[in-house]
């Protein structure tokens, strides 16, 4: 930056500086003119330094004792907006901030940080949020860089999110950064508390449904095993109910098979003065049924094996009767 200072200044008025510092020789830096101007010999970096302390020598024109003075004169450096402002955090290899969804509403959550190294309105900053993925739960102090929550996290905002902002200084010809930063968002006791007992109920849920089903299938069980077993001891009574009648029932009446070629008629008297059930008149009944063993015919009106066996027993046990009975009949 080069500047020009007018100083109203009587002629033979020489500068020189008051450091003995190379950096501050005031004749390397700035010009007196005869007419009092003093001018920059090269530009300055303010950022470099900013104040230089010169002092000015004035002497009149006499030739034999010449009065002096001496003026001290300090320059300050002006700023020039010839910086951008920076974001130190975040920054490569620090750009992450963590928070718990336990975090209140204007929690804080980090603070945003840069830096401008020009001064005045130039270095002054202002933070904004761009964007934070439509999450709408972080804000940014726009003095301060803070972030805070604007609610109550919940466990549903938990992961890892990434907010886009930036920065800006107040120059007149204002310069910019932008940054990323990201915010993870763990799950807070609370969460986790109440997740876990989420966790309880469901499995206990879970539980009461699967012994639910499991009565639910022990009592069909049950029912159905009581139906078949009435049905089966139903069947089986009605079956013995059979054998008993049939066990009670003697023979009455039978026709002698085709093959004896006898061709009389012989009738056999029911033993204990019956003749079973359902016959009162004391008759024996006919069996026109296929011939057994021995030429008898039988009366076969079940099929099983036992009212078989049992028929044919009594009619073996009553066959001399009968034999007995129809030579008698004869010889009458």
């Amino acid at each position: 930056m080069t500047s020009h200072i007018l100083l109203l200044l009587p002629p033979h008025t020489s500068i020189f500086s008051s450091s003995q510092t190379p950096d501050n020789n005031a004749t390397k830096l700035f010009n007196l003119t005869k007419d009092g101007l003093l001018r920059t010999l090269r530009s300055f970096d303010r950022e470099h330094r900013d104040l230089y302390d010169i002092n000015v020598l004035a002497s009149d024109s006499a030739t034999s004792n010449p009065l002096t003075n001496m003026l001290h004169i300090r320059i300050q450096i002006s700023d020039d907006n010839d910086h951008s402002p920076e974001f130190r955090f975040p920054r490569e290899g620090n750009d992450t901030t963590i928070t718990s969804t336990d975090a209140k509403v204007n929690a804080t959550v980090g603070y945003l940080s840069a830096r401008d190294p020009d001064s005045g309105e130039n270095s002054t900053l202002s933070f904004t949020l761009l964007d934070d993925g439509g999450l709408d739960i972080l804000r940014v102090d726009h003095t301060t860089g803070r972030i805070y929550t604007s609610r109550n996290l919940r466990p549903k905002d938990a992961g890892e999110h990434q907010l886009h902002i930036f920065v800006r200084d107040s120059g007149v010809r204002p310069l910019s950064d932008t940054g990323i930063l990201n915010v993870v968002v763990r799950l807070g006791n609370a969460s986790l508390a109440a997740q876990g007992s989420e966790s309880v109920m469901g499995r206990s849920k879970l539980i009461i449904i699967a012994a639910a089903l499991v009565c639910l299938t022990l009592f069909v069980a049950v029912c159905v095993f009581v139906v078949l077993l009435r049905f089966f001891r139903r069947e089986a009574r009605d079956r013995r109910l059979k054998y008993s009648e049939a066990l009670r029932m003697g023979p009455k009446n039978r026709t002698p098979s085709p093959d004896t070629g006898n061709e009389s008629a012989r009738t056999v008297m029911c033993n204990g003065g019956g003749c079973g059930s359902g016959d009162e008149d004391g008759t024996w009944r006919q069996y026109n049924k296929p011939n057994g063993p021995g030429g008898v015919t039988y009366d076969v009106e079940d099929d099983v094996i036992l009212f078989k066996m049992k028929l044919a027993e009594q009619y073996r046990e009553l066959e001399p009767a009968d034999k007995v009975s129809g030579g008698e009949l004869f010889d009458g």
